[in-house]
């Protein structure tokens, strides 16, 4: 299971003042994601709104708000190595796009797909390790390799 990094409350704090920032804030939409790597109860896992994002993009989406569709944003996620270690690395790449509003992705989800922000983790590394479905199962092996010997923190652009 992940858990957030010794840093991250100075990340929140940046994502909240420059990016989103939720009703709940982003402490409690990381809680939610914690959550649900427990219980696999999406639905509890509650979504921004366009006009939770700060300026100038929240003008940007507000006047394109007719051509918007899917809005999902992955949380960076940290992740402890099988041994102790202070070797952490930093992991940044480029996740596939979020499933399109007709995806069976979102048939456990209440999600206005114009209005609607949805939260999740990068390559979806909060669902099952055990039982890996879609890219995850392509993914995890990568990330499963360097977890036995490194910390890995993992964010996507």
């Amino acid at each position: 299971m992940f858990s957030l990094h010794p840093n991250h409350p100075n990340i929140i704090k940046t994502l909240e003042s420059q990016f989103i920032h939720p009703k709940n804030g982003l402490t409690a939409t990381y809680q939610q994601l914690t959550k649900y790597t427990k219980e696999r109860k999406a639905a509890d896992i509650l979504p921004a709104t366009i006009f939770d994002f700060q300026e100038p993009l929240k003008s940007f989406l507000i006047a394109n708000q007719d051509q918007l569709t899917t809005l999902a944003i992955d949380l960076p996620v940290y992740y402890q190595a099988q041994i102790p270690t202070s070797k952490t690395l930093m992991i940044c790449a480029m996740d596939p796009l979020p499933p399109i509003p007709t995806s069976p992705f979102w048939k456990d989800k209440t999600i206005r797909f114009n209005e609607d922000v949805g939260f999740w983790a990068p390559f979806s590394l909060i669902d099952n390790w055990d039982e890996p479905t879609g890219s995850m199962r392509s993914n995890l092996p990568f990330f499963k390799t360097l977890l036995k010997h490194v910390n890995i923190y993992v964010t996507d652009v």
